[in-house]
């Protein structure tokens, strides 16, 4: 189907069968934006019934749900473990360097080099991503022990959940008013 609207031979060939327990399924394919013009949707469906498709695959994406949503907030922005020491960080820089110079280089010599250059700095990462883990674990032990001689069993509590990996702080949880909207200032926070 062109964007005309006409089939085409070479399309019947792009329906693809998807086996279930019980019967076939029929994928097609079809242009989103020739198949919201006015008049193309009565098309699309007897096209549908013609070709004995049972889901229609389209092949774009329409710019209604997912697109207002990434104009509105942006793209998420990757979440950087607070415990990387910043060497560690620089040598993750290095080595993502060297591996789109891998990538790029044609030359099998210059390939062998910088493989052994990679896996020098990918050992040295490594280690210094050991070597901070295992400090911070250090420091939160020692934290954890403070709190126990103080007694201070809410602390001591958190910071247990926290190492098992299931620690979930309340006061960062978003706020909501009752029509759903997301509460940002103090004040509003309060008053809800």
């Amino acid at each position: 189907m062109n964007g005309n609207g006409e089939s085409r031979k070479e399309d019947i060939g792009r329906t693809k069968e998807v086996l279930n327990a019980k019967t076939k399924t029929r994928i097609g394919f079809w242009n989103v934006r020739t198949m919201f013009e006015t008049g193309k949707l009565a098309q699309v469906t007897s096209e549908m019934n013609r070709y004995n498709l049972h889901i229609l695959g389209v092949n774009e994406s329409r710019w209604t749900g997912t697109g207002r949503y990434k104009t509105n907030t942006g793209h998420r922005s990757k979440k950087y473990k607070e415990w990387i020491s910043h060497e560690a960080w620089k040598k993750i820089e290095e080595r993502r360097d060297i591996k789109k110079k891998i990538l790029a280089t044609k030359s099998e010599r210059l390939k062998h080099q910088q493989q052994q250059a990679y896996r020098e700095i990918d050992r040295d990462v490594k280690k210094m991503i050991r070597r901070d883990k295992q400090k911070r674990l250090e420091d939160t032990a020692t934290l954890a022990e403070d709190a126990a001689y103080k007694g201070d069993h809410g602390t001591l509590y958190k910071i247990t959940k926290q190492v098992c990996g299931r620690f979930r702080n309340s006061t960062e949880a978003p706020i909501r008013n009752k029509e759903g909207q997301l509460l940002t200032s103090e004040f509003e926070k309060e008053a809800r």
